[in-house]
């Protein structure tokens, strides 16, 4: 991790890596992903301080996937996806709508931001998304999730 952060790049936390299908690498998170997480990294650290959020976490691995941005708060997981112009693609489409699936049944919320929301300005974005996290938060019953330490 400390080499990581050295050499500019966000820390990757470590996870256990149990599962059969877990992926032998963790990818590279685009540019539009860095510059999200920083926003709402920012953000959490300066405004929602003591609402019990943790996180972000970027490149953040679940059981099968790598999820992009991943943040935890009222027992609630959040999954925020960045979709460059590939996730146009029909195929690619398919595989991110069982994706989506896979992660809600595993009790993650799942926001889809297109990268060209990412141009209105990354902090716009990201006050938007926490917003719409909060209001769920406030919205749900408090329940014990496991989050990471």
């Amino acid at each position: 991790m400390k080499e990581a952060a050295i050499q500019g790049k966000p820390p990757v936390y470590p996870f256990p890596t149990h599962s059969k299908h877990w992926c032998d690498f963790v990818p590279e998170p685009s540019m539009s992903q860095r510059r999200l997480f920083q926003a709402i990294r920012r953000i959490v650290m300066y405004e929602y301080k003591g609402k019990g959020m943790i996180g972000p976490v970027l490149e953040c691995p679940d059981e099968r996937f790598y999820i992009d941005i991943a943040l935890w708060c009222g027992g609630l997981k959040f999954a925020i996806e960045v979709d460059g112009p590939h996730h146009d693609n029909p195929i690619q489409q398919e595989w991110d709508e069982r994706r989506n699936r896979y992660l809600q049944s595993n009790g993650w919320h799942v926001f889809r931001i297109p990268v060209q929301f990412l141009n209105w300005g990354s902090e716009q974005v990201a006050r938007s998304i926490l917003k719409v996290i909060m209001d769920q938060v406030t919205s749900h019953p408090q329940k014990q999730e496991k989050t990471p330490s």
